[in-house]
């Protein structure tokens, strides 16, 4: 359970960095 909610905490944090280069 750990390990899947810290991918899912990395891939939100990756999204938003994507979202914010491309802003």
């Amino acid at each position: 359970m750990n390990r899947v909610l810290c991918v899912v905490i990395i891939a939100l944090l990756v999204a938003c960095g994507a979202l914010s280069l491309g802003l």
